[in-house]
């Protein structure tokens, strides 16, 4: 991944650890660690849903079907990527904030990189 990256490897020695620091220093309310899935796949499934139940017109203004959209989208939209990408074997980590933010979130905490090791 050198040539997509850089030369300079990152490593975070403890990921939980790091996400946990992290999420103090940003102000987050959680956050979940998972590794990415891939494929092309354009179909999110879920054993929870039983779509059949629903006609048609109970798709426009549903506060139910919104809901279970809502919670079995998240992990697909976060955590799944095309197969392309397979080779970055990415494991993300992915904040829940008290606020969205409408441009990048910055901050300061150089305490973090006692747990990263940079290697080249």
């Amino acid at each position: 991944m050198h040539e997509k990256f850089g030369e300079v490897e990152m490593e975070i020695l403890d990921s939980a650890s790091f996400a946990t620091n992290l999420a103090k220093s940003i102000g987050a309310l959680d956050f979940t660690i998972a590794k990415v899935e891939y494929t092309n796949s354009k179909i999110a499934k879920s054993k929870h849903i039983n779509i059949d139940r629903f006609s048609p017109k109970d798709f426009i203004h549903n506060e139910e079907i919104i809901e279970l959209l809502i919670s079995t989208s998240l992990y697909p939209s976060l955590y799944v990527k095309p197969e392309m990408f397979h080779p970055e074997n990415e494991l993300r980590i992915v904040f829940e904030m008290p606020d969205d933010y409408p441009t990048c979130h910055r901050f300061k905490d150089e305490t973090l990189l006692d747990q990263i090791n940079f290697n080249q």
